[in-house]
């Protein structure tokens, strides 16, 4: 069975949701060092995520001949843009959260957080379904 496609972003934003609630409210620590703990623990995955990806797309770039000159543009504008997204996870936005974010040693609101969750996950239920009737009709 194939796996569709919003599974894939949306467990991807659950995880970095866990691992900032980790982070930020568990632990009790200040914002910069909850930064500097949560960028290091996603630190590897993302760089290795990115490098494969980076090296799927590699030999595209390197590729000879008239087809090579114009495929080229595909991957070195992707390995442009996965580069920066890399920098701006890495650097940029966890300067960002330092700046922004304030931490409190109170405990999250329980009804906050659930009320959250729910209006999330109604949301992708509510995605899922409509790409799904959308493919029952373009099959018609």
């Amino acid at each position: 069975s194939k796996v569709h496609p919003f599974v894939i972003p949306f467990c991807f934003q659950l995880l970095v949701g866990l691992m900032a609630n980790r982070c930020f409210f568990f632990e009790g620590k200040k914002a910069t060092q909850a930064v500097i703990q949560g960028v290091g623990e996603v630190a590897m995955p993302i760089i290795a995520s990115t490098a494969t990806t980076l090296a799927a797309f590699l030999p595209l770039a390197l590729w000879p001949g008239i087809m090579g000159e114009f495929m080229k543009y595909l991957p070195i504008t992707l390995m442009i843009v996965l580069g920066s997204s890399l920098f701006v996870a890495l650097v940029i936005n966890p300067v960002i959260a330092v700046v922004y974010m304030k931490v409190t040693v109170d405990k999250p609101n329980l009804k906050r957080v659930l009320m959250i969750a729910g209006i999330s996950g109604g949301l992708g239920i509510i995605a899922v379904i409509a790409i799904e009737l959308l493919r029952s009709y373009t099959r018609n």
